[in-house]
């Protein structure tokens, strides 16, 4: 099923139906390259504010606390029909913060937020893996997992208007938030010679990893995690729900 749309359902205390527009407009500035990136039909994403629902049948959720531990977002699927949750609480209680930050080590929920729309939309039904060249094996088909912190920033730009006196005064409002890094379908080409093959184009290679990326691996009927040289313990003990939306371990 193609899908069009994709709707942002905001259901989260912690995240203002202003908050909740800024992350869907800055969706929207970045989604035509990444759709083109990976030649999948153009999909728009479509806000939904606090107490709404939406007919849209693709839809990540905005939460407030993970339902399954330690996970900040993930995407699976429930009677055949793909979805998204991104957990605001979760991610604060984890040190990150809403829209933006300099420094690309702390999470951003915007960024969570957006690493599970493409992920949903390049693998809606966590079935994909790619054969590495040792013909044994096979890593997951996740697209943002590989570059984990690389920032994406995105400026949005609006204006408002006041009165001061008899005039009227325009200024003008700069919003940076920040997203997720990408690989492109040459990451999982074993023959790939030239890049890019990741949008920010840090990546060396196919099936290369970021300092702070990580991917899913399956060889030999044993499933593992393969990391990059940076990532923490701490962030160690967050993936489990990479396994669980794959059937590869049961939600606890």
């Amino acid at each position: 099923m193609g899908y069009t749309q994709i709707a942002i359902i905001n259901q989260s205390t912690a995240i203002s139906d202003a908050n909740g527009q800024i992350i869907t407009n800055a969706m929207n500035m970045i989604l035509p390259t990444f759709c083109n990136d990976w030649n999948i039909p153009a999909v728009t994403a479509v806000y939904v504010g606090l107490g709404k629902t939406s007919t849209i049948p693709l839809k990540v959720f905005l939460l407030d606390n993970a339902d399954v531990d330690g996970a900040l977002a993930y995407h699976d699927q429930v009677n055949d029909l793909p979805y998204g949750k991104a957990f605001a609480k979760t991610v604060l209680s984890y040190g990150g913060t809403l829209l933006y930050s300099t420094n690309p080590l702390v999470p951003t929920f915007a960024q969570a937020v957006c690493h599970e729309i493409f992920e949903l939309l390049v693998d809606m039904y966590c079935n994909m893996w790619a054969m590495l060249p040792d013909w044994t094996t096979l890593y997951a088909y996740e697209v943002c997992d590989p570059v984990e912190s690389n920032a994406l920033t995105v400026n949005l730009v609006s204006t408002t208007t006041s009165k001061v006196g008899t005039k009227t005064v325009t200024t003008t409002i700069n919003t940076k938030v920040g997203l997720s890094d990408w690989v492109l379908p040459k990451w999982f080409d074993t023959q790939a010679k030239r890049g890019p093959y990741n949008h920010n184009n840090t990546l060396t290679a196919p099936f290369t990893l970021s300092p702070y990326g990580y991917v899913i691996a399956l060889a030999s009927g044993n499933v593992s995690y393969i990391y990059g040289s940076k990532v923490s313990e701490e962030k160690k003990t967050l993936l489990k729900p990479e396994l669980s939306k794959r059937g590869l371990v049961k939600n606890s």
